[in-house]
């Protein structure tokens, strides 16, 4: 189960919910240092790729903000910036799939009707991985037609409607939101 929430408030990067699931995996948080992060990446990463996960270590390390290694910086700085987020994308891709060979993975993202562009062109590319892989993507979000969302949701419909699932919930009624408030207001006494 990787969670994820897109947010409104705050200083938050592109590609938020996807750092916020690679920092769950790894067992860290946002206030962990620079060097924490590097070291649960370079001991949880090999054992996905056989070994091998130099290209993981470098791109996902971007995502979540790490210096690169020297022989990294180079490559990261050669592309422009549509390569390097073409090259984010598919090692976040390639890690879900890898995931995804352990056990079926839920990617779970909330709000993302508040998500940025680039996040959306993630959960695009995520979507294609799951004609391959035994991935499910699970998603709140408001109707707000001016959003990335809106435009990820048709998409959706229109290339995977074999794998596409809305359910619309009407909303709450002014009955229904007293008595909520009521509860929450009872249990935070």
């Amino acid at each position: 189960w990787l969670e994820g929430d897109c947010r409104s408030y705050g200083a938050v990067g592109l590609y938020q919910p996807f750092v916020e699931m690679i920092r769950a995996w790894l067992g860290i948080d946002h206030t962990e240092r620079e060097i924490v992060v590097r070291t649960r990446l370079r001991a949880r990463l090999p054992s996905l790729y056989d070994g091998d996960a130099e290209n993981a270590l470098m791109y996902i390390g971007h995502l979540l903000g790490v210096q690169p290694e020297p022989g990294h910086r180079d490559v990261l700085r050669e592309g422009d910036a549509e390569d390097l987020a073409a090259g984010t994308r598919a090692a976040f891709c390639d890690w879900t799939r890898r995931l995804a060979k352990q056990a079926p993975v839920v990617v779970a993202i909330e709000g993302l009707h508040e998500a940025d562009v680039a996040t959306c062109e993630m959960l695009e590319d995520l979507l294609a991985l799951t004609d391959r892989a035994p991935v499910m993507i699970v998603m709140s979000s408001r109707p707000d037609r001016d959003t990335p969302a809106w435009q990820f949701r048709a998409n959706a419909m229109t290339n995977f409607g074999h794998r596409f699932e809305e359910l619309a919930l009407d909303p709450i009624s002014a009955e229904a939101a007293g008595q909520l408030l009521d509860i929450t207001a009872s249990d935070l006494l």
